[in-house]
């Protein structure tokens, strides 16, 4: 992570990263980096109608959040 997304991670509690795509997957999402409680800083990308964040490792939601809607929005528009 760059330094502004450092600062975004500690302002805010996540930061966006870029849009990365899976393997399977037929396009890109917009992807999070965030703190979990117990395995420190993680990447996610926003699941479900809540756009929660969820560590990748133990499946436990973090953040729930409109704003990452917003973001994720602006970044398929633009």
């Amino acid at each position: 992570m760059n330094a502004l997304q450092r600062l975004e991670l500690f302002l805010t509690g996540k930061a966006y990263v870029g849009k990365r795509r899976r393997p399977g997957w037929n396009g890109t999402l917009p992807f999070f980096a965030f703190r979990c409680p117990e395995h420190g800083i993680v990447e996610d990308y926003p699941h479900g109608y809540y756009s929660r964040l969820s560590c990748p490792i133990c499946k436990v939601p973090i953040i729930h959040s409109n704003y990452i809607d917003k973001i994720e929005q602006e970044v398929l528009d633009g």
